[in-house]
């Protein structure tokens, strides 16, 4: 064991932290490579050096200040092995019309996938395929450089596969393409590293979907996706984030936008006893658009921790951003959001905004929204609230006959409903608003 590799139970913590069964991870993931292409090699090898680098992020990591690191490690992981799933682990997860590929445990399951009538020029499927690798070899692994923590890094340096769709210049998907990432759990504490890439060429336009879903227990899912919006492309995302209730959760979405280009994309957090998401969006070509939106459902003693960084590199681009959090019981919720204007980037409109609903007394939120300007003809604004339900809005609806579960439930809905409605995937909008206010519910619309 090196000197870096000190088990969590010799409660050694610092800034850079190393642990014992990521350090085998890290040995074990140079062994049967010998057949990877030369830059897939170098994508490893230099994860490996990241990682090495910086480990872990400590206890003085102010960006992690808010969350404790150490609950993601203090139980010892191997890597999760190949599981057999069947068609109806899909069934809560799988959109209808949407053309989908189907990781398990970090492997393509082809069984699973359905790309059919995929327009002729785009590529879906495994970074191991030939066609596929050869258009994201140029590509893969250069956005989410330098990875920004320990955990990215690692799962550069340990992912067995990564889904990888192109979309071709001029391209406009009349359907959502969808990615789903199943981690399945053991007896023993697993980790899987899902990683997807997605590159959509210039004038294009697509909507993407990303879940990421669990079975069985203690499962970590440490998640990369990279995205690449051409000149004039435009590109609805969504990520939902619907793991089991024991299972933690690190992810990193890494995306450029090219000029005149539009990006969406929209964060749905309703699982994981433990989650963390970073989103770095980085506008590179003058007249960019990026609108993030996000929402977070905290329960019980779930803890979820969102950090977005917007990087305004180009004048006349616009970003807008709204994260929104629900939280109930001893649910914990941290927030923080960095806008950075550069000093080239003149006639920046840059707002952002975050909104937390408290439905319990023991319900905690901690939230930072920040902006850093280098410029000086800009126009910039950001904020945040925290509340409760209205008195007076609930005795309106008892008023009118309303039971009072019903009540909280149509007012829940109400603060909900400005992310909701910019879901433009019906059945996964319907999804997330069962998983937020239960089965069952109907909500008039």
């Amino acid at each position: 064991m090196s000197a870096l590799a000190e088990p969590i139970g010799q409660n050694k913590v610092r800034q850079g932290l190393h642990v014992e069964w990521a350090d085998d991870l890290l040995h074990r993931s140079r062994t049967g490579r010998d057949e990877d292409p030369e830059w897939l090699r170098q994508i490893h090898e230099a994860g490996a050096e990241r990682f090495h680098a910086i480990g872990f992020p400590g206890p003085k990591d102010e960006e992690w200040r808010s969350t404790n690191a150490m609950l993601f490690l203090r139980d010892a992981r191997a890597l999760a092995g190949e599981a057999a799933v069947g068609p109806e682990a899909l069934q809560a997860y799988g959109l209808a019309d949407a053309w989908r590929l189907v990781f398990v445990n970090g492997r393509l399951c082809p069984s699973l996938c359905s790309l059919d009538g995929l327009p002729e020029g785009v590529l879906a499927g495994s970074l191991r395929e030939a066609p596929v690798g050869a258009a994201l070899g140029n590509h893969f692994g250069r956005v989410a450089q330098p990875e920004p923590h320990g955990f990215a890094a690692l799962n550069s340096a340990c992912f067995l596969d990564a889904a990888g769709i192109v979309i071709p210049k001029g391209i406009a998907m009349e359907r959502p393409i969808q990615v789903v990432h199943l981690a399945v759990g053991g007896q023993d504490p697993s980790v899987v590293f899902p990683r997807t890439f997605l590159l959509a060429g210039e004038l294009s336009k697509v909507t993407f979907v990303e879940v990421f879903a669990s079975l069985g227990s203690g499962v970590l899912a440490d998640a990369v996706t990279e995205i690449m919006v051409g000149e004039g492309a435009v590109l609805d995302h969504y990520q939902w984030q619907a793991h089991q209730a024991d299972a933690s959760h690190v992810d990193l979405l890494a995306a450029q936008a090219g000029r005149t280009s539009v990006l969406r994309t929209t964060n749905l957090t309703t699982g994981a006893a433990l989650a963390r998401s970073d989103v770095h969006v980085s506008l590179t070509g003058e007249g960019a658009e990026a609108t993030l939106n996000g929402l977070y459902v905290v329960r019980g003693r779930q803890h979820t921790d969102h950090h977005t960084r917007i990087d305004h590199l180009a004048p006349h681009c616009q970003s807008h951003e709204l994260y929104k959090g629900i939280l109930d019981e001893h649910g914990r919720a941290v927030f923080t959001g960095r806008i950075f204007v550069q000093k080239d980037a003149q006639k920046t409109d840059a707002k952002q905004t975050n909104q937390n609903l408290l439905l319990s007394r023991d319900a905690w939120v901690d939230t930072k929204p920040q902006l850093e300007i280098f410029a000086d003809d800009v126009r910039c604004t950001h904020g945040a609230t925290v509340g409760r339900l209205s008195e007076d809005a609930l005795f309106y609806c008892r008023s009118r006959g309303i039971p009072q579960e019903m009540a909280e439930k149509l007012l829940i809905y109400a603060f909900a409903a400005e992310i909701l409605e910019r879901v433009r995937v019906p059945n996964l909008r319907d999804r997330v608003e069962a998983a937020i206010l239960g089965p069952g519910v109907q909500i008039p619309r």
